[in-house]
């Protein structure tokens, strides 16, 4: 599986083997994904200063994170290695 976030507001998951993409729209130019170790969530970072944890089969949106400014710059994010903390930068 590929997974690529995009400015349009978008998360895309091309599954290489079946052929099929999955869309998520999440309304809100996306400036970097990271998959989680158990690889059952994705985590977006967005340009509205919003980090968005997103159910990797359904797309559900299980939670967000702001506090930080994130308007104009691509800025990572990142789980810590028991996906118990995710990580983002501000500009």
């Amino acid at each position: 599986t590929i997974v690529a976030g995009s400015v349009d507001g978008t998360v895309r998951s091309f599954d290489v083997r079946k052929g099929r993409v999955q869309v998520d729209d999440i309304h809100h130019p996306v400036t970097a994904i990271r998959l989680s170790n158990d690889a059952n969530c994705l985590l977006a970072a967005c340009l509205d200063a919003h980090l968005r944890l997103l159910d990797r089969e359904s797309g559900e949106e299980l939670a967000q994170y702001s506090g930080h400014t994130n308007l104009t710059a691509k800025l990572n994010c990142a789980f810590t290695n028991t996906d118990g903390v995710v990580l983002g930068g501000s500009e």
